[in-house]
């Protein structure tokens, strides 16, 4: 019983947060490469996704991992 509740309660904040956090489709076409930040700022969501990073980050082998001559 415990767990449907809480599991419930992480999945509306998981709503919640999506909801404030996605762009619009429509909005997204509206943005430009190059547009300034003050132009754009009314169109950007009110928050950052949790739970995307804001810049990923590349793969790497584990440190002593050999790299192929042809890759490095």
């Amino acid at each position: 019983m415990t767990g449907a509740v809480l599991s419930g309660a992480l999945m509306g904040w998981e709503m919640l947060s999506a909801s404030r956090s996605v762009l619009d489709p429509r909005d997204y076409a509206r943005l430009r490469v190059g547009q300034d930040r003050s132009e754009v700022k009314h169109v950007l969501p009110d928050e950052a996704s949790p739970s995307m990073p804001v810049r990923p980050q590349p793969l790497r082998p584990p440190t002593g991992t050999p790299i192929p001559k042809h890759l490095s």
